[in-house]
C-alpha cells in the first residue's frame, strides 16, 4: 500500500467512525439495495483498477421491529453422521466399517447418488418409503424446535430513504 492510500483509508475509517450504529445500518441497506438493482440490471465491474471519487448525501428513517426468541433451524444433515456411526457400532467394527463404505464410496450409493442426482435417486424410491422419510423427519423437526433452547432473532430493520450523489469523479486505471 502507498502512503497516499493508506491516507484514504484513515480518512475512510474516520468518516465511518463518526457514524453511529443507526446511520451505519442505514447507510449498509440503501447502498445493498443500488448493488442490488445495478446487478439485478445486468451492470459488472470490468477488470481492472477502478479509481474513484463520490461524496454522498445519505437522508431516511430506520425503523426496527421488536427482537422475537426462535428455536435454531432444523438441518437433517446436522444428525444424520451421529445416526449412521451410532448404528454402524451396532453392527460390529468390521461390518460397521463396511456397511459405512457401501454407503459412502464413491463406488458405491454415493457415487450413484453423486452420478445421478439426489432428486433422481429420489424418484426411483416407491413412494411409501418417502413418506415414511417426511413423517419421521417433520416429527424430528418439530422435537427439535420444542426441545432446543431458543436464539435471539434482531427484529426486522427497514431503512426509507434516499442515497444522492453530490459530487462523482470517477475513472478506469489500467
Amino acid at each position: 500500500m502507498t502512503p497516499k492510500s493508506l491516507g484514504l483509508m484513515q480518512n475512510w475509517k474516520d468518516a465511518m467512525s463518526n457514524l453511529n450504529l443507526v446511520e451505519a445500518t442505514a447507510l449498509q441497506k440503501l447502498v445493498e439495495k443500488v448493488i442490488k438493482k445495478a446487478k439485478d440490471g445486468g451492470e459488472e465491474i470490468d477488470v481492472g483498477a477502478h479509481s474513484f471519487n463520490v461524496d454522498l448525501n445519505v437522508e431516511g428513517t430506520l425503523s426496527k421491529g421488536m427482537d422475537s426468541s426462535v428455536a435454531p433451524t432444523f438441518k437433517i444433515e446436522n444428525f444424520l453422521k451421529a445416526i449412521m456411526l451410532k448404528y454402524a457400532s451396532t453392527l460390529g467394527k468390521q461390518e460397521g466399517k463396511e456397511w459405512l463404505n457401501s454407503l459412502l464410496s464413491i463406488k458405491g450409493a454415493m457415487g450413484a447418488v453423486i452420478k445421478f442426482g439426489p432428486e433422481a435417486v429420489v424418484d426411483t424410491l416407491p413412494s411409501d418409503l418417502i413418506a415414511a422419510w417426511d413423517i419421521a423427519t417433520e416429527a424430528a423437526k418439530q422435537h427439535f424446535h420444542a426441545v432446543s433452547e431458543k436464539v435471539t432473532r434482531s427484529g426486522n430493520t427497514v431503512v426509507v430513504g434516499n442515497l444522492s450523489i453530490a459530487n462523482k469523479a470517477a475513472k478506469k486505471k489500467k
